[in-house]
C-alpha cells in the first residue's frame, strides 16, 4: 500500500509542480495525454485504482484515511467518467484545456502540490 501512495504522492508532486511552473506546455502534455474524445478508457483503470486504494485501507493498519478517500474519489471519477454524457465531460475538458486561466490552473497545480506533499510527508 505505502508503493502506490508513494507513487501517487510522486506524480501528484510532479504534476502540481508542473502546473505551477510550466502551465502552457503542462496543459498541453495533459491535452495530448488524455484527449477529450477518448477519455472514457480512462474510467477502469481508475476504477481498479479506487478499489485497490479502497481494499487496501482495511487491510493496512498504519494507512487508512488516505487509501480510503483516493480510492472513494477514483471510484467515483471511473464511474463519472462511464456513466456521464459524452458532451458533459467533452465539455469540462474543453474548458480546462482551452478556456481556464493560467492563474486558475496554477492554483490547482499548488493543490495538487500540496496534497502530494502532504502525502509523502505522511510516509516518511
Amino acid at each position: 500500500m505505502a508503493l502506490i501512495l508513494f507513487a501517487l504522492g510522486l506524480v501528484w508532486v510532479v504534476s502540481g509542480a508542473g502546473l505551477v511552473l510550466k502551465t502552457a506546455a503542462t496543459r498541453r502534455f495533459y491535452q495530448d495525454m488524455v484527449p477529450a474524445d477518448k477519455v472514457r478508457r480512462y474510467a477502469i483503470p481508475a476504477m481498479l485504482l479506487g478499489a485497490v486504494l479502497l481494499i487496501g485501507a482495511f487491510t493496512s493498519q498504519r494507512y487508512f484515511w488516505w487509501p480510503l478517500v483516493l480510492g472513494g474519489i477514483a471510484l467515483a471519477k471511473g464511474v463519472y467518467l462511464l456513466k456521464a454524457d459524452a458532451t458533459q465531460v467533452q465539455g469540462l475538458l474543453h474548458y480546462w484545456y482551452e478556456e481556464a486561466p493560467e492563474d486558475t490552473l496554477r492554483l490547482v497545480g499548488l493543490v495538487i502540490y500540496s496534497l502530494g506533499a502532504a502525502l509523502l510527508g505522511l510516509l516518511f
